[in-house]
């Protein structure tokens, strides 16, 4: 029987969707937003849950966007794998003038990763899904 596409259907999605990122208070919603940070320690990145569902690990990459033979690029910078909703970000990765941004990916599919077991997969019978959220680009002044 031939699939029928003419009528939409809702399927509810399972992951959860992360809210836009913050760094050190500051929510990094608004393209070049200028920052003053504290270099004297260790800034928070964090994020709110904006859509409920599961996640078994969060994936927070900092991209640098760059020139590069004549392309504007985002090259990553610094990756992190957790389990909560926030990460330390070392201030010494962020360079005054630079612009930046964030992206957080939730994924599930892996039950047991809560224990270090990145290998476990729970596919087939539980699903396998990701979502991202990009930050806004950000540079800091100091």
């Amino acid at each position: 029987m031939p699939a029928d596409c003419s009528v939409p259907a809702d399927i509810a999605g399972s992951i959860a969707i992360a809210g836009v990122p913050s760094l050190a208070g500051t929510t990094l919603a608004t393209d070049n937003q200028m920052l003053m940070i504290d270099r004297s320690h260790d800034l928070d990145l964090t994020w709110q849950v904006a859509a409920a569902g599961r996640t078994d690990y969060w994936v927070v990459t900092l991209f640098a966007v760059v020139a590069q033979g004549g392309a504007t690029v985002p090259v990553p910078k610094r990756r992190w794998y957790v389990t909560d909703t926030h990460v330390a970000l070392d201030p010494a990765l962020l360079a005054p003038g630079t612009p930046y941004f964030v992206q957080v990916t939730a994924f599930e599919g892996f039950p047991d990763v809560g224990a270090g077991d990145l290998r476990t997969s729970g596919f087939p019978g539980a699903p396998y899904a990701t979502s991202q959220q990009p930050s806004a680009i950000f540079q800091v002044s100091n």
